[in-house]
């Protein structure tokens, strides 16, 4: 039984009631009257008679109270209803924003894939450059560290409070960089903005944010891994703490750096 009823039900019988006491006022008064107090008859017939304002005022009343639980609920209703919509617009608005957010993933990994197919740069070509990357860096750092006469005092004044192994592999990587900007900068662009796609994803889960850094890690091979651990040391600043939210480096052979010992340089720098 809903709230409503019980005021309708109370209001049907004081609005019968004023309706029909007063017109078998004297025949409810005779039934109360004994022959001793005849007497009282006319008055309790007259006040009978009286009640039916009462009664109808009553019923008014109650009749409106219902009225008003009534709209109560109904309003309740439409609440609920517009709640149930507002889901639903959220979950389609949910699902094309997840559709959009896969289609440019997966649009950006197929970029990534064609810009280390297309590399041919050193003799080598596609992702067999960065390997002849990866060598050329390291020839690069160790003729800094041993050249012919003193590194400049010029080039080292701005890195003078690194350790010179920062020195010698910062310095390097400056010279590589500016030699190969050409063909690695926009890879590093394209690589840099699928994973900020991905973590800009207010509404995936981090599992699933996880999941999507996954497909793109599994692309990336070994030597890649050592050209993006000393991009994110002397490289692109905003690139850094990506790398390290996302443990993209997980799995770099070591052995592959410039010394094995620059593993530790990467949870030492912050």
């Amino acid at each position: 039984m809903k709230a409503y009823h019980i005021p309708i039900l109370f209001g049907i019988v004081f609005a019968g009631a004023a309706f029909v006491v007063p017109f078998h006022a004297e025949t409810i008064a005779n039934y109360f009257i004994t022959e001793e107090n005849k007497l009282l008859l006319p008055d309790l017939a007259t006040f009978l008679g009286g009640i039916m304002t009462p009664l109808l005022s009553t019923a008014s009343f109650l009749l409106l109270f219902a009225a008003i639980l009534m709209q109560r609920e109904e309003l309740e209703l439409q609440r609920n209803e517009l709640a149930s919509t507002r889901e639903v617009f959220k979950e389609q608005h949910n699902t094309q924003e997840y559709q959009r957010f896969e289609n440019t993933f997966f649009h950006m990994v197929e970029l990534y894939r064609e810009i280390v197919y297309n590399m041919n740069v050193i003799g080598r070509v596609g992702r067999d450059c960065f390997e002849g990357f990866r060598i050329e860096y390291t020839s690069i750092y160790y003729g800094k560290k041993n050249p012919p006469g003193n590194i400049a005092p010029s080039e080292l004044d701005k890195t003078y409070d690194l350790p010179k192994e920062y020195v010698y592999l910062e310095l390097a990587y400056k010279e590589f960089y500016d030699k190969r900007q050409p063909h690695i900068s926009h890879y590093f662009r394209v690589l840099y903005r699928t994973i900020k796609i991905v973590d800009d994803a207010d509404f995936l889960t981090h599992e699933d944010k996880n999941n999507y850094i996954g497909i793109l890690k599994d692309q990336l091979s070994s030597d890649e891994l050592v050209l993006l651990f000393y991009e994110g040391l002397f490289g692109y600043s905003f690139f850094r703490p990506l790398i390290s939210k996302y443990d993209i480096l997980h799995g770099i052979d070591s052995k592959l750096l410039v010394r094995e010992e620059n593993k530790t340089m990467y949870d030492d720098r912050k």
